[in-house]
């Protein structure tokens, strides 16, 4: 299991961390990922894929900016990308939801609030071919989020 950044008082970390699962032997492990390694955030969407090679970390916030940047991790060589997807410019958020499609190789954002004072009801998802390479394009959903979880 991998664990990145989050806020501790009003400090924002973009640490990253494995926590070893085998039974008598669950320890953390501190990794040193090298890369584009996103600023300190809490409040993001992430994912990781289905095979545990890549970690998607979208948007947040650092207790003064907020952010509609992603990243990709790629977990073998802890190497962090940072993307830019065409398509609609999504706009800055905290507290939004992500997940990961193992059918279609997408990963999905659900809502949050803008830094506008408002919440979101949008969804996109960015589309990962089954090689990893990921396409650079946001794709609105229709509906909610609630509407998508319903629907599917």
């Amino acid at each position: 299991m991998l664990i990145f950044g989050g806020k501790d008082g009003s400090t924002f970390y973009n640490d990253l961390w494995a926590l070893d699962l085998t039974p008598g032997n669950e320890q953390w492990t501190q990794l040193s990922p090298t890369g584009n390694i996103p600023s300190g955030r809490a409040g993001f969407a992430h994912a990781q894929d289905r095979n545990g090679t890549k970690l998607y970390v979208f948007a947040g916030w650092d207790g003064w900016d907020y952010f509609n940047d992603l990243y990709e991790l790629d977990v073998p060589t802890l190497t962090w990308s940072r993307l830019y997807p065409s398509g609609d410019l999504l706009l800055q958020r905290r507290n939004t939801c992500g997940a990961w499609d193992c059918f279609n190789t997408n990963f999905f954002v659900f809502g949050g609030e803008h830094g506008r004072g408002g919440y979101l009801g949008d969804a996109y998802y960015v589309h990962s071919d089954a090689g990893g390479t990921t396409r650079r394009n946001w794709e609105q959903m229709m509906g909610t989020a609630a509407s998508l979880y319903i629907a599917t």
